[in-house]
């Protein structure tokens, strides 16, 4: 199965080789199967895949964040409120595209899947946000099995729920989703922008038990997104529910970074989104967290790229 996944270039793993100045890419250890993974361990693996989203007619890039993220997050160092916490990081590589794109979903999907069941938490980069589909596919139907409700919160600008009848794409991946775990699952999208998504798809996520938050919800509501998130979402977490998080970054305002497969000049801003991202990571502790469609060719001076680096640096370190 994982040799469908290749190992990173050693140079990726940073060192400045100083004790006293420890870097994440010294935390590194590279495997080539997912057997090899320890229980309760943190893993990365990354989706050089951008053909969802041309598919689509959006930006190509994406396919290379997951090198260029990893370049940047084991630049940077261990917390230092907390630098025992994380003391090995496994990673198992990048997906090999070369097969179709149904094959390469679920591939994803069984990996995943086989890394969830060794309790570990594992932080997935994209590529298109077709891989959401399989992310959150594996995330649920292990969560259910364990007779626990599994919870995603989709922060993106689009539904992402177009119906897959020409095929997959990075548009279809909530409308599989839901399609598989109706009324199954607690499911949010916030962020979304009205003026990018069909009425009639958003009528089609709520009937399917999906519940929509938009930006302008949240503009008007004249708090910070935590308190929002706090008062809107948050509270109906409780112990029986399991929490996986999937970001989409062209819910980021350009103003924050032009790199994502599509963007907008309006959204969250890095600050705030970070906050935000903290309350969830350290609070409740996801299994899963995905970040996807950062395009690294279009991301002047690497602004988002960075922000979705220090996204998957605060999973490990908050």
């Amino acid at each position: 199965m994982n040799s469908m996944f290749k190992a990173i270039d050693t140079k990726l793993l940073f060192s400045r080789n100083d004790t006293s100045d420890p870097r994440l890419g010294e935390l590194v250890k590279q495997l080539s199967s997912s057997n090899q993974i320890p229980e309760k361990s943190n893993v990365i693996i990354g989706y050089p895949d951008d053909e969802g989203i041309k598919l689509i007619g959006g930006r190509e890039g994406a396919k290379e964040a997951p090198n260029k993220i990893r370049q940047i997050l084991y630049k940077m160092t261990p917390d230092f409120n907390g630098p025992h916490s994380v003391k090995s990081i496994y990673d198992l590589g990048n997906l090999d595209t070369l097969e179709p794109l149904p094959t390469r979903h679920n591939t994803a999907r069984q990996t995943v899947t086989e890394i969830l069941d060794k309790q570990c938490r594992l932080l997935t980069l994209g590529g298109g946000h077709d891989y959401g589909y399989p992310d959150m596919a594996a995330f649920c139907k292990q969560t259910l099995q364990e007779k626990r409700i599994p919870f995603i919160i989709n922060f993106d600008a689009h539904l992402d729920a177009r119906p897959d009848i020409n095929g997959e794409n990075s548009g279809t991946s909530f409308y599989k989703l839901l399609n598989e775990f109706e009324k199954k699952i607690e499911f949010f999208e916030v962020g979304v922008q009205p003026w990018c998504n069909s009425s009639q798809h958003l009528d089609w996520v709520k009937e399917k038990g999906g519940h929509v938050i938009t930006l302008i919800e949240y503009l008007s509501s004249g708090v910070s997104l935590c308190e929002f998130l706090n008062k809107k979402i948050l509270k109906k977490i409780t112990k029986k529910h399991r929490l996986a998080l999937s970001v989409d970054m062209d819910c980021i305002s350009s103003a924050s970074g032009l790199g994502a497969s599509q963007i907008f000049p309006i959204g969250f801003n890095a600050n705030e989104f970070l906050m935000a991202w903290r309350q969830l990571v350290s609070k409740f502790k996801p299994k899963l967290v995905g970040i996807y469609e950062v395009s690294p060719p279009l991301d002047s001076d690497f602004q988002l790229t960075r922000l979705a680096a220090i996204l998957a640096h605060q999973f490990f370190y908050s």
